[in-house]
């Protein structure tokens, strides 16, 4: 073992030590916290649950209830929805137009090759 190895080694040694002291301390440090974080967790836990319980207790709105406004919400989804739909056909009659100029020529290549092998073929000449 040369000199040099042997001192990457110690660095390595110590960079690894100096990893697993800092892990151990910082465990050590947070046992006290993670009793409290428990504690804050539980808590937070309890408000959210009384505050979901609130809220399903509340009556509907009023203007929810009424025809007018159910009548309008249906318009409005039927107005996204044709939206939508809109935007969904022009998305793929853009990509099928792109896809043909793509694959025309590649089709026309490959049929120009199989044209091609089939005449060697018919000629006697060997596959290229």
């Amino acid at each position: 073992m040369t000199a040099g190895s042997r001192v990457e080694a110690r660095l390595k040694r110590a960079r690894r030590e100096s990893f697993t002291n800092g892990l151990t301390r910082y465990s050590q440090v947070n046992e006290d916290r993670s009793v409290m974080d428990v504690a804050h967790g539980e808590m937070v836990e309890k408000e959210l649950t009384r505050m979901i319980e609130k809220r399903s207790r509340k009556e509907p709105d009023p203007d929810e209830l009424a025809p007018a406004y159910a009548e309008s919400v249906r318009r409005y989804n039927a107005a996204r929805l044709k939206e939508r739909r809109a935007e969904w056909y022009a998305y793929h009659a853009d990509q099928a137009e792109r896809l043909r100029r793509t694959m025309e020529p590649l089709i026309a290549f490959h049929e120009a090759r199989a044209a091609a092998l089939c005449e060697e073929s018919r000629r006697g000449e060997g596959v290229r």
